[in-house]
Order: structure tokens, then C-alpha cells, then sequence
């Protein structure tokens, strides 16, 4: 039995977005879960955030100035990451063109926006790497963080077209204290740690190329590269094929 845990990074503010997580036998995330929890005991922190992490914010401020203590902090997840993962997934799409397919073709009415399209395209690389060659049978969980932009979007989406996929869960990454949704608080995912320090170091990579910025992968991402990563890019021509071989409706002409 495998699950996967994916989480996703970029937006609006980048032109891009980006869903992205790893897979691993249930027994190696149950090995993952206690490593992850005394590293982050080792450094004195409750959780890896990596937005928070990379503006020295809460509680990552007592770092603000401490490079060698911070590069400590992510090589050591690196680490632990490499020990218990099995695969890596990415998949990202330029927010302008998806934008631009869905002027041709009746594309959100299949896929409500980026995120969904990227989600799913994570859940099938996952799907086809976990299927059993000699009986096909699917022994694999898909888990997201909850905090995504369009949950009901995924889930619509895994029967959007053949190939259907198995639906996915929404976990939090990180304990959440008692509200009125949930009045014994939630339990928090380390393993959503994990995805969220991939999604948000392969959106740092976008943010550097539309920048200008040199395109060498940052160290953090760097360190995270051996475990092997399959990636699912959406460019507008793999766009129009993807509208065009569904038949999807063509919008009328503007």
C-alpha cells in the first residue's frame, strides 16, 4: 500500500502554478513520521512552512540573520526526505496559458482552473507509476493539503475523462487548534511537509527564470533531487491536444 501527498505552490502573483509531493509505502512514511518529528524537535520548531521559513517569519524569525543554522535546517529535511520517499512528482502550467486555451476550448468546465489541472495530472503520474504490471489493481491513497484553492474542482476532475483516477483526501499539513468546523482541532500531516518543501522550491525555480535570475536550481531544491522525479509540464501545444483529442466544445469566435 502506497500513499502520496502532494501540495502546491505559485499562483496568480507568479503566472504559474505548481502541484507537487512525493510517494512512499505506508511503513516508510510511519519511519518518515517519527525522523521528521525529532528533526523538527532538534531545531526547536513545530512545523517545516516553507513561505514562513523563506520570510524568517514566526517561528523561523530567531534565524533572520543565521545562514548556516537555516541551510542546517533544510539540508537536514533534505535528508530525511531522500531516506523515506520513492518518487517524486511535479507538474506546472503557465496561468496565461491556460488562460489563453480556455478562450478556444471549453476548458474549465472539465478542469475549474490550474490548480485542478496540475492536481490531476499529479495524481496520474503517481497512478500510473503505482499500478501493478501484472494486475493492473491499484493499491495507492492520494492525500492534499487542505489549505488548496479548489478542492471540489479536484475531486470533479479525477471523472473528468477516461482514464478515471480514485478521488483524493484533504489532510492539514500542521496541527490546527479547536474551531467551530472542528472542535477537537485537527491532527496535522507531517508528510504534507514534505510536499510543500518541493512545490515551493520548484516555484522558486520559475520565480528566478521570469526574473532573470540565473536558472541553476537553488541548493535546497538540489538537495532534494535524488529521489527520482517524473514531471508533467503544460505547454499550449499539449494544451490544445488535450482539448482537441477529449473533444471538448470549441468557444465561438470573439
Amino acid at each position: 500500500m502506497f500513499t502520496a501527498y502532494f501540495d502546491e505552490a505559485g499562483g496568480d502573483d507568479l503566472g504559474y502554478m505548481f502541484v507537487a509531493g512525493y510517494v512512499a509505502r505506508v511503513e516508510a512514511w510511519e519511519r518518515f513520521e517519527v525522523d521528521w518529528k525529532l528533526f523538527l524537535a532538534k531545531f526547536d520548531v513545530p512545523y517545516l512552512h516553507m513561505k514562513e521559513f523563506s520570510q524568517s517569519k514566526k517561528c523561523y524569525a530567531k534565524w533572520r540573520d543565521n545562514e548556516p543554522q537555516r541551510a542546517r535546517f533544510l539540508g537536514m529535511a533534505a535528508e530525511i526526505i531522500n531516506a523515506h520517499a520513492k518518487r517524486a512528482f511535479v507538474s506546472m502550467i503557465s496561468c496565461e496559458l491556460f488562460e489563453k486555451a480556455d478562450q478556444i476550448y471549453a476548458l474549465r468546465e472539465r478542469f475549474k482552473s490550474p490548480y485542478v489541472l496540475t492536481g490531476r495530472a499529479c495524481i496520474g503520474l503517481a497512478n500510473n507509476w503505482a499500478r501493478n504490471p501484472k494486475t493492473q489493481s491499484l493499491d495507492i491513497e492520494y492525500v492534499f493539503e487542505d489549505g488548496g484553492p479548489d478542492k471540489g474542482g479536484l475531486v470533479s476532475s479525477v471523472e473528468a475523462l477516461p482514464p478515471y483516477l480514485p478521488a483524493p483526501a484533504f489532510k492539514p499539513g500542521r496541527d490546527e487548534k479547536p474551531s467551530t468546523n472542528w472542535p477537537e482541532g485537527r491532527k496535522g500531516l507531517v508528510q504534507l511537509q514534505a510536499a510543500d518543501y518541493l512545490a515551493y522550491e520548484a516555484r522558486k525555480v520559475a520565480f528566478n527564470i521570469v526574473n532573470g535570475r540565473p536558472r541553476i536550481a537553488r541548493k535546497s531544491l538540489q538537495a532534494l533531487t535524488s529521489v527520482p522525479l517524473e514531471r508533467s509540464t503544460w505547454d499550449s501545444p499539449r494544451l490544445l491536444r488535450l482539448c482537441e483529442g477529449a473533444k471538448f466544445e470549441r468557444r465561438p469566435a470573439a
